[in-house]
């Protein structure tokens, strides 16, 4: 087990980060017609775009080991800029200010990692 670098998270540093990359799918809820709801649970949630993608996606995994793309619209594997796991793309919570949900492009992304 390793500590975790200085200004990263341990998700950043545990295990090899080329294979996280390589077999983790994200979710692009900013990319999707209910852009404005909470993605939580999107593979449950019959009223979200994307759960049916979500759901291929999981079972070809489960059943072969491999990470296909069901939905390169909707959904990013591998992912393309890993830095936009360890950044906000809303509000820090502990400040008051209220979520603004908007499509993408409005959305942003993180910086790259140099």
């Amino acid at each position: 087990m390793s500590a975790p670098a200085a200004g990263r998270t341990s998700s950043s540093t545990a295990g090899s980060s080329t294979w996280r990359r390589a077999s983790t799918a994200r979710y692009r809820n900013d990319k999707t017609p209910t852009y404005a709801s909470d993605p939580h649970g999107w593979l449950a949630d019959p009223t979200l775009a994307g759960r049916t993608a979500g759901e291929q996606q999981l079972g070809t995994f489960l059943s072969t080991g491999q990470v296909v793309n069901t939905n390169p619209s909707q959904l990013e594997a591998p992912i393309a800029n890993p830095n936009n796991l360890e950044c906000l793309h809303f509000a820090d919570p502990q400040t008051g200010q209220s979520q603004m949900r908007q499509p993408f492009p409005a959305s942003g992304d993180c910086p790259p990692l140099p």
